[in-house]
């Protein structure tokens, strides 16, 4: 490593930076989501989809619960523009936009 006077750091500089990225590394953690009991449905859905059109105005949600719902937002004005329910889908699982930025194809997993 070079500092920005051109000159080499100590070895005591150096050791500090390691030590540094040591303590990171000990607060980063991984976590995944479970599901409690049996109940695979939730009452606050959760996002298992996201994509944005080619123009980047319009974004597109797709949740996790039963029923699940795509949801259409306009991004300039932060306003929801459509939301569907999808029967008996448990999750959507991808989402894209056709280049007109019209059309919306979605993927889902049913029961």
């Amino acid at each position: 490593m070079i500092t920005s006077f051109g000159q080499e750091p100590s070895k005591k500089e150096v050791k500090e930076e390691d030590q540094e990225e040591d303590d990171e590394d000990e607060h980063l953690r991984q976590e995944f989501i479970k599901v409690e009991g049996d109940n695979i449905f939730s009452s606050s859905p959760e996002i298992s989809a996201i994509a944005l059109s080619h123009d980047r105005k319009i974004l597109c949600a797709g949740t996790l619960q039963k029923d699940a719902k795509l949801l259409i937002w306009d991004i300039c004005s932060r306003t929801k523009i459509k939301s569907l329910s999808l029967i008996n889908a448990y999750y959507i699982s991808y989402i894209k936009f056709a280049y007109d930025s019209q059309h919306i194809c979605c993927t889902v997993k049913k029961f």
